[in-house]
């Protein structure tokens, strides 16, 4: 058995941007195409995406319907995310993929997650790269792995991601709040400080520049339940690259974590 994934947002213009939050993960693929059919976006978009794990994950039954979703009304993209995509909400990148909207993916994660498609190392100043094709295109998921992304913010990886960057044309910032965990007998949230020091970093900075779209999951469930989410939620807030009004984001909490428990969005196999 599983309950049914929560796919509402909260949907905010922040400078040129429009800004996302969310609960389940693999609502950020609604919240994709809704911008892809405002016209904030276009096809062949590259992703950022920061997340405990790499969410790469296909079911190869959804290929045919993924091949579709750009063409989906909205009742029918919402059933499609879910009850068709799997239990994990990991299921969704690919999926993007298939449909043209995403051409390649930079992950930044720090535990081994699901993947599709053929794991490539090129060499040694290379990022490891997974590959594979859609109706004969080259689809590239490059995995970054660390917890701190002002570590990756070197030299040689800055520049590196640079350049795949500039094959990119539309650019998609997508965060998952588990990103800023960590595990000591449970999961919680990492310190404020860690995390303004990677939301300050020259690559974060560099990469919320570039996009035009910001999808931010929650997933209370896997941050420790909702108080450790709501830290990491503060945490990432106060920081004045967001700057949103705070009643707004007190409006944020109160519609997906107050009142709720981080158990409603955990799936039951």
């Amino acid at each position: 058995m599983r309950l049914p994934k929560n796919i509402e947002y909260c949907e905010f213009n922040i400078h040129d941007k429009k800004l996302y939050f969310i609960i389940d993960h693999a609502a950020a693929l609604i919240a994709w195409i809704k911008a892809f059919n405002e016209g904030i976006i276009s096809r062949d978009a590259t992703l950022f995406h920061l997340d405990k794990h790499t969410d790469f994950h296909m079911n190869s039954d959804n290929i045919k319907k993924s091949k579709t979703i750009l063409g989906m009304d909205n009742l029918e993209l919402n059933d499609f995310v879910t009850v068709e995509l799997c239990d994990e909400n990991d299921e969704f990148i690919v999926n993007a993929m298939w449909s043209g909207l995403i051409k390649d993916c930079i992950s930044f994660h720090h535990e081994e997650g699901s993947y599709d498609g053929i794991l490539i190392e090129e060499n040694q100043f290379a990022p490891q790269k997974i590959n594979f094709k859609c109706d004969g295109m080259d689809h590239n998921f490059y995995l970054f792995e660390g917890h701190d992304i002002s570590l990756i913010d070197n030299i040689l990886n800055y520049q590196e991601i640079m350049n795949i960057c500039e094959c990119g044309r539309d650019f998609i910032l997508d965060i998952d709040l588990d990103f800023f965990t960590e595990i000591t007998d449970k999961i919680i949230s990492i310190t404020p400080q860690e995390i303004n020091k990677q939301v300050n970093c020259a690559l974060f900075k560099k990469m919320f520049e570039m996009s035009k779209v910001i999808t931010i999951a929650l997933e209370p469930a896997h941050c420790g339940g909702n108080e450790q989410c709501e830290k990491i939620f503060d945490s990432l807030m106060s920081n004045d690259i967001f700057k949103i009004d705070e009643k707004r984001l007190c409006d944020v909490k109160n519609k997906f974590l107050h009142g709720v428990n981080a158990k409603d969005f955990y799936y039951i196999r």
